[in-house]
């Protein structure tokens, strides 16, 4: 059954089908001969190629592989040494050279599926020799021929009149010519979303002159007798008796009506799929040529066929010139496979780069920039210099590659148009011709035609991104990003590349929008024109506001009611919407303001300015809108149903901003104090919220309000602050004394603080008791309560200490516990003021530089908790391998909002792998070679050869070449497991998104990705949500515990500042993790949740163990061996619920 695909009548971007790069060995074809229908053929009929010639193609189809019979080098050694430097040069490493040259072995066809190809190519010649002329018919007569058919007439919109006057008819095709790729080596195979290739084969079907009439090019006529040629093609090859099994269908070439191909898929026992694409085509003295010059006007179907003028018609025009044209194009190719030896590898290379970008034929951008068009400007690079040409003959294929990628990535096609060939004719063709009415144009060798016709501004744009990433990963020497650039599938899915995705069906087109030009042109596509009209209007409505600095913006400000034209096009694109406003700088000019009180309802200013364009615009209906870009932002919010989400919805709209002017204020106040000797000469945030990094937006409460609240709502963060005081050389150079004066400073500023009329509540916090510190380690802070409602934790940083710390760990004269103390000390002191400041420093940086880096970091580290594991993933690793994703170039050039980042994030902990491979993230740009291979070398000498624990995920930085420092304690392997399988199952979630239909459909989903399953642990502990001081927290929480209700003035209790901090579910973990230690793993979400979920370690639990003194853990003896003991679940877990008494609400015993 032949039916049309390649359409679609939404404006939408698709997930295509991936096409994943599989490689196996293959070989080129031999460029094929064009032959004429029914004369006579070589001794051998069967082959469509003449034996010399095929020994002729042959041999420049192995020259054009560079494979030459050279004479042997008598200094193959130093020959060798000096490509080694050379491939250095020119590939930075001699890796990525062979990675490319083993691609280029992978890519090409087998000799073994070339051949079967030939002889399907041979078998199917014969079915056209033995095609019937059919006589000519009316329209009338056609429609009814095929009424009964499963094969239906292709005929572009609108379809030909019943009462035309002119007929349709079928002849045997003139000529057919082997075109395209395939016979000059340039076609890799493809590979569908299964991962089977597909090998494509293009024919040139010329259909012959005496089917049209010299006024055949106007009003479609062409086009409707090609198309009922390709209907009766079909019809007559689907009834062929032949051995050849295979299916028909129609495509259509830039999702175009007036250029219908016929694909045919062969039904063969093969590893392969085989595919022939027949190109309808007509001989080039068919029609005048200068008939199809793109000012000249061809649709005249409201005006007599004779009168010439009119709106032009460019795009009709164009692909009527396509079809003379086809096997001209395929010549020109040819001379570049015979004098340049790596033209077709240059070529493949290329063709693999847009499929894996989804670039071009049916692809997420760029339609019709393909394969084809990147071997046209790689054969008009290769002219002489006189012609444009800018590289050499003699250049190798990666050469040829890199050189064409880096001229597209620096070329300003709107100023400086790609022009391969000019015409004689310039008169109809000259380039202001084509420029006037094309965005983008790149004229052909004849200069006829436009190679892009529908190629818009915004898709070069896009394909242009492509090229300048590339460009910048090829200039990369310190990475390797072979895999990137050739390997990577960009083309599964839109949300990992595309910041916002706007779904819209059943449009009505806005009339006053639509050119007279357009309004004839695209009758036939109301799909094109849509895709035309849609950009563009959204382009001229957002401005800059897909900028992420500006997406939050208010205000749009318009032109001066004096530029009346352009005031009266704003009025006309917002309509109720424009308002004419004074502005504080005393402008008067139109306007478009949003209203937002809330930093959430900032986030829908971009989506509800699209839906709000589409609905005046288009007549699209909230069904007919799907938006994708924001909704996972919602899990980053506070619930509005607690009084705390409430005061959160108030202050959100200026995000971490009011938190880092009131730490400013605090250190600026510190600074003037008089009690300390020494002036505070720096100082360093480390809190989450300083880094821009807090999954919630740091709110602030003072004391009366917390009074207020239930308990449900009264925890607030710390917020941790490292100062550095002024060198002096009367610190004393003993640690415990050091600590000591630490305190005292402490006291001094506490005192002086607390004497400033109430603006700060100060006091000094020991740890060293409560957290079993040791005297010389840092163990005492000062905690500030400002008014405002911030809550800070001051540390003074002395590097003295450091110095001390690290020859006491190196004095053999110490005890074991001495030098544990010592250590334990040195690794508080490297995270409070070496790890962590490098850390905090260069995060913020980034978030400052990347606005969607926070809200990526926010994102994951909800997702991380929402799923039980941040006791285990910490809050730097999470930063950390965010970051990793901003910081090094990969397949993609950086994303620009949160969705799309997030994407990214869930891919890389899904991909990489943790068990062999470190992480190596260079902060600053910096890091050599050297060191990272160093790095590599380390750890797989400790973690892959040798026996060391392995941490579960290495993060390596330059301050950390073990790449554990932030790392609280080895990550186990479940958990990493358990983690990529998480990300995984979200990244299918995300995928299925794109291909929903319904905006409710993809909120459903959206929940999937946030909600954990407590399958699979050993016992669940549900808890007493009263006494939770987090659970305001909560995504889903219960309203009437966190009522909003104010508690009488006579029942509220003073609130001592310094314990708002109080976290019973953190305390009771860490209890149970110090008495249990890796016997139990135990699991929780800190944001708001309500369970603990435990899992019993196998080796204590499952297997019996010896018995032995200090086992730690409750024990019974082995049923069958007294000697063995087996960890008793029962009795642990009794304990376990002991420990929690009034905290735990229920336990579900799930292993029972």
């Amino acid at each position: 059954m032949v039916s049309k695909r390649g359409r679609t009548q939404s404006v939408q971007v698709k997930n295509n089908k991936a096409k994943a790069l599989k490689t196996s060995s293959k070989k080129t074809a031999p460029p094929a001969k064009q032959y004429s229908s029914g004369e006579s053929e070589s001794d051998d009929n069967d082959e469509y190629f003449d034996e010399d010639d095929e020994e002729d193609l042959m041999q420049n189809a192995y020259t054009s592989n560079g494979v030459e019979d050279e004479e042997e080098d008598d200094d193959s050694d130093a020959q060798e040494l000096i490509e080694m430097d050379e491939s250095l040069d020119m590939f930075h490493s001699n890796l990525f050279k062979l990675e490319i040259e083993e691609l280029l072995k992978e890519i090409k066809v087998e000799d073994k599926k070339s051949k079967q190809m030939h002889d399907i190519l041979n078998k199917f010649k014969s079915m056209i020799d033995n095609l019937k002329d059919q006589t000519p018919v009316s329209i009338s007569q056609a429609k009814k021929e095929f009424s009964k058919s499963t094969i239906t007439i292709p005929y572009p919109s609108p379809e030909p009149s019943t009462d035309a006057n002119y007929q349709l008819a079928f002849l045997k095709p003139t000529n057919i010519t082997v075109i395209g790729g395939f016979p000059l080596g340039l076609t890799p195979y493809q590979l569908s979303q299964d991962s089977k290739p597909s090998l494509y084969v293009d024919l040139s079907i010329q259909l012959p002159s005496e089917l049209f009439q010299a006024k055949d090019f106007v009003n479609y006529r062409y086009f409707y007798k090609k198309a009922y040629y390709l209907a009766c093609l079909a019809k007559q090859l689907s009834n062929a008796k032949s051995d050849l099994k295979f299916d028909l269908s129609y495509e259509f070439l830039h999702q175009s009506d007036l250029s219908p191909i016929l694909l045919i898929k062969f039904n063969v026992k093969s590893s392969v799929r085989f595919y022939i694409r027949l190109f309808p085509t007509i001989n080039h003295d068919t029609f005048k040529l200068a008939r199809f010059s793109p000012s000249k006007h061809n649709i005249r179907l409201y005006s007599q066929e004779e009168q010439e003028t009119g709106p032009a018609t460019p795009y009709y025009n164009t692909s009527l010139a396509r079809d003379t044209l086809l096997v001209p194009h395929a010549t020109f190719l040819h001379q570049f496979t015979s004098s340049s030896p790596d033209f077709a590898t240059a070529v493949q290379l290329g063709k693999i780069w847009l499929q894996q970008r989804s670039i071009g034929k049916g692809g997420l951008i760029g339609k019709g920039f393909n394969g084809f068009v990147f071997s046209m400007i790689l054969a008009h690079l290769l002219r002489p210099s006189s012609a444009g040409g800018v590289l050499s003959r003699g250049f190798s294929s990666f050469q040829l590659f890199r050189g064409t990628v880096d001229y597209l990535a620096q070329l300003d096609i709107s100023k400086d148009p790609i022009v391969i060939g000019r015409s004689q004719d310039q008169v109809n063709f000259s380039l202001e011709s084509f420029t006037s009415v094309f965005p983008v144009v790149i004229l052909d060798p004849t200069g006829t035609i436009n190679l892009v016709p529908h190629l818009s501004l915004n898709d070069w744009k896009l394909i242009q991104s492509e090229f300048k990433h590339t460009s910048n990963l090829l200039s990369d020497k310190k990475v390797d990003h072979f895999s990137n650039i050739f390997l990577t599938d960009l083309a599964k899915n839109p949300l990992s590349r595309f910041d916002h995705v706007v779904k819209l069906k059943d449009l009505t087109l806005p009339q006053e929008r639509i050119s007279p030009s357009e309004a004839i042109e695209f009758i036939s596509s109301s799909f094109l024109l849509q895709t035309k009209l849609v950009p563009e209007l959204l382009k001229q409505g957002l401005t800059d506001l897909l900028n992420p600095q500006n997406s939050t913006r208010l205000t749009d400000r318009g032109p001066s009611p004096q530029e009346t034209e352009l005031a009266e096009e704003f009025r006309n694109l917002w309509g109720d919407k424009a308002e004419l406003r004074r502005f504080q700088d005393g402008a008067i000019v139109e306007s478009v303001v949003w209203k937002a009180d809330h930093m959430k309802e900032r986030r829908e200013i971009v989506p509800n300015m699209i839906k709000y364009l589409a609905k005046r615009h288009f007549k699209a209906t909230h069904h007919s809108i799907v938006y994708w870009g924001n909704q996972l932002t919602k899990f980053i919010d506070l619930n509005q149903k607690s009084h705390r989400g409430k005061r959160e919805h108030k202050l959100s709209t200026k995000g971490f901003q009011p938190f880092v002017d009131q730490m400013d204020g605090l250190i600026k106040v510190m600074k003037k104090l008089t009690t300390v000797p020494l002036d505070i000469v720096s100082s360093t945030g480390l809190s989450t919220a300083y880094k821009n990094t807090s999954v919630f937006y740091p709110t602030s409460s003072n004391l009366s309000e917390l009074a207020q609240m239930p308990e449900t709502c009264r925890f607030v963060h710390g917020h941790d602050v490292n100062f550095e005081l002024e060198l002096s050389s009367d610190w004393p150079d003993d640690l415990v004394a050091i600590q000591r004066l630490k305190s005292a400073f402490y006291i001094n500023i506490a005192s002086e603080l607390n004497e400033m009329g109430g603006s700060y509540n100060c006091k000094v916090i020991h740890q060293h008791i409560n957290r079993n510190l040791p005297e010389i380690s840092v163990s005492s802070y000062l905690a500030v309560w400002t008014s405002t409602g911030y809550l800070f934790r001051c540390y003074i940083y002395h590097p003295k200490e450091l110095e001390l710390l690290q020859t006491g760990v190196k004095d053999s004269k110490m005890s074991r516990l001495e030098l544990e103390q010592f250590d334990k000390a040195l690794k508080l002191y490297k995270s409070r003021f070496v790890y962590q400041p490098f850390l905090s420093a260069r995060i913020h940086s980034l978030c400052l530089k990347h606005t969607s880096l926070s809200t990526l970091i926010r994102i994951a580290k909800r997702w991380i908790s929402s799923h039980y594991l941040s006791e285990y993933i910490n809050d730097e690793i999470v930063e950390l391998l965010c970051s990793y994703i901003f910081v090094h170039q990969g397949s993609l050039s950086d994303p620009h909002s949160a969705t799309t980042a997030f994407y990214r994030f869930l891919h890389l902990i899904s991909q990489f792998d943790f068990k062999s491979n470190p992480l190596i993230i260079d902060f600053d740009q910096d890091m050599s070679i050297k060191f990272r291979q160093d790095s590599e070398e380390k750890f797989n000498s400790k973690y892959i050869q040798g026996t060391h624990q392995h941490p579960g995920i290495c993060i390596i930085t330059k301050i950390d070449e073990e790449g554990t420092c932030y790392l609280t304690q080895p990550i186990p392997k479940p958990i990493i497991f358990r983690l990529k399988k998480l990300a995984q199952a979200g990244l299918n979630c995300l995928k299925s998104i794109s291909d929903q239909i319904e905006t409710k459909n993809c909120d459903k989903l959206v929940e999937t990705i946030f909600t954990t399953s407590t399958e699979g642990y050993d016992f669940i502990l549900e808890l007493n949500i009263e006494h939770l001081t987090r659970y305001f927290e909560s995504y889903n929480l219960d309203p009437e515990l966190v009522e909003a209700s104010v508690i009488k003035s006579d029942q509220i209790e003073p609130i001592d500042p310094h314990s708002t901090g109080f976290d019973p579910v953190a305390m009771y973990l860490t209890a149970l993790k110090n008495t249990y230690k890796d016997q139990v793993l135990f699991f929780n979400d800190p944001y708001g949740g309500n369970k603990i979920a435990g899992l019993f370690n196998p080796h204590y639990f499952s297997h019996p163990v010896s018995l032995k003194v200090n086992l730690g853990f409750n024990f019974s003896v082995h049923e069958s061996n007294s000697s063995q003991v087996n960890g008793n679940r029962e009795a642990v877990l009794g304990e376990i619920v002991r420990m929690g008494e009034g905290l735990i609400k229920q336990v579900h015993n799930v292993s029972n």
